[in-house]
């Protein structure tokens, strides 16, 4: 089987396209096209079991020449595929020209997340939820749709397939505690960029390191990053393929999900925090419901009002100060992701979704 997966919005690496669905192909002899921004993110693809195809990025004023890259290649190539795989609601338009199935994944709610894209004018946002909710319906008669959330399926009306964003949970290692607290994920403001910085500054008077580990999609907030990188008041990553990523997660003493109360967040639960407790580390979030009830569920952290860095300084001290809280908060959260979220099993939904797409 040949499959050529798109996108012209995410990272080549990111790791529900390339470390979970494209390696769950490869591991079945799956021919993997990978159409992608690899040029603009300034990567090469190095497996050699992974073709790769560079498309313009939509970004800023390369969003209609992406659009027409992308819709050209499908409506070129896709008969040289058995499926085409699409990642972003961009490419809805471009593949309704594709000859084989199509999947669209659908990663977020797209409507919710429009207020918060800075670059779209508030006139605008009107109009293009309208247009999100026509592609949507048009995308639900034409493709086979499989949603990252349960909580997106309310936007649609067949019962469509939750493939969620878990992470494979490995056996935890032995490793030795480090005196440092991480965040893993892209960095903005709403996703508690700032309050990350605050926190930054306080822990480092307490000799506790806060490590960023993702890109940052803001200027004024990256240069920043790089100012507190350079003094050392923080470490910052920046973006790394999801296996280098984890890695870096081992024997910190929590991992932070700092994210403001925004629609997009509050029915998402967080891939850092599946993260976080994969790799048997407590977990210090904001109050968003979704998240805050998987804590509270599996007993592995603490919650925190929206913007109360103080109080996220307090939580931080605490779990270090206390090993036998820390390591109880991280045993609890691996025990309940390794029974409950791991991409091991949910991949299968994933490969039933593709089977169906097929057969059509």
């Amino acid at each position: 089987m040949k499959v050529l997966v798109v996108t012209v919005v995410h990272h080549p690496k990111d790791a529900r396209i390339r470390a979970r669905q494209i390696e769950c192909l490869l591991a079945r002899d799956v021919q993997i096209s990978l159409a992608a921004p690899f040029e603009d993110f300034q990567v090469e693809e190095l497996d050699t079991r992974v073709k790769p195809i560079n498309l313009p990025r939509a970004k800023g004023t390369k969003r209609v020449l992406a659009l027409r890259a992308a819709s050209k290649l499908i409506t070129r190539s896709s008969l040289e595929f058995d499926l085409v795989l699409i990642h972003d609601p961009e490419l809805i338009f471009a593949a309704r020209k594709s000859k084989v199935p199509v999947i669209w994944d659908v990663h977020e709610d797209t409507s919710a997340a429009l207020s918060m894209k800075s670059w779209l004018p508030r006139v605008l946002k009107l109009p293009a939820k309208l247009l999100i909710g026509y592609l949507e319906r048009y995308a639900e008669k034409k493709f086979t749709l499989i949603l990252a959330e349960s909580s997106y399926q309310n936007r649609f009306k067949k019962k469509l397939r939750i493939v969620p964003n878990t992470t494979s949970v490995k056996p935890l290692r032995n490793v030795a505690d480090r005196s440092s607290v991480v965040y893993l994920g892209t960095i903005s403001s709403v996703r508690g960029g700032y309050e990350l910085i605050e926190l930054a500054k306080k822990l480092h008077s307490l000799g506790v390191t806060v490590e960023l580990i993702g890109p940052c999609i803001e200027p004024h907030l990256e240069v920043a990053l790089i100012d507190l990188n350079n003094s050392a008041t923080l470490r910052w990553y920046g973006f790394m393929p999801n296996l280098e990523a984890l890695n870096l997660l081992q024997g910190a003493i929590a991992g932070l999900s700092l994210l403001h109360d925004q629609p997009n967040y509050q029915h998402s639960q967080p891939t850092k925090i599946f993260e976080y407790l994969s790799a048997g580390l407590p977990v210090i979030t904001t109050n968003n419901p979704s998240a805050a009830q998987l804590v509270n569920k599996a007993n592995c952290g603490f919650i925190v009002d929206f913007h109360e860095v103080d109080t996220v300084v307090e939580a931080v001290t605490k779990l270090r100060d206390d090993a036998q809280l820390r390591h109880t908060f991280g045993n609890n959260g691996y025990e309940y992701v390794l029974a409950n979220h791991s991409w091991d099993k949910d991949q299968e939904v994933f490969l039933s979704a593709i089977e169906d797409a097929l057969a059509k």
